[in-house]
């Protein structure tokens, strides 16, 4: 709690030793683990922080694995990230798409994509992907790939009005 108070207050050089403090008596509690390589981030700890991580990935769980993706892709490791979020989405391809529409629900374009890629190939073909895929990629101001998904999406479910709704952007941008 001490640790997340200086966190708030934008001081996470104060937040490491009571985080490091917090994972000696609880070496097994996730959150204080992800939290204390989170901070190690911020402080420009890099090295510390994937060390943590490189604990952290030890831990079978998908979930784990989720989480050290999006601590990675918070601090613009995005390669690294890539591998947490494949690994993710070998176990649960439903779940990233989800995440992946939350992120663009959320305004999170960057995110969505990482996840979209991430996503195995099963998953790849659906409409939905293409048009997350798509919609992201308008929202980042790159309309060609935007619209090569958006219109793929439509192909693959032309009845789902949506798709049509998003594809008129892209084509006006292009246009």
């Amino acid at each position: 709690n001490l640790a997340n108070a200086q966190l708030r207050k934008g001081k996470p050089e104060a937040a490491l030793p009571l985080l490091t403090r917090a994972r000696e008596l609880a070496p097994n509690d996730l959150e204080v683990q992800l939290a204390l390589a989170d901070t190690s981030f911020q402080s420009g700890h890099a090295g510390e922080a994937l060390a943590q991580l490189k604990i952290l990935d030890e831990v079978p769980s998908a979930d784990v694995q989720l989480a050290i993706g999006l601590l990675l892709q918070k601090h613009s490791r995005e390669l690294e990230a890539a591998e947490h979020f494949s690994r993710y989405g070998r176990e649960d391809s439903e779940g990233l798409l989800a995440l992946a529409e939350k992120s663009v629900n959320e305004q999170d374009y960057k995110l969505a994509l990482a996840l979209l890629e991430a996503a195995p190939a099963a998953a790849r073909g659906s409409a939905a992907w293409h048009a997350l895929k798509g919609y992201s990629h308008f929202k980042l101001d790159q309309p060609k790939p935007a619209l090569e998904h958006l219109q793929h999406a439509v192909r693959l479910d032309p009845r789902n009005e949506d798709y049509y709704l998003e594809l008129a952007g892209p084509e006006r941008q292009l246009g």
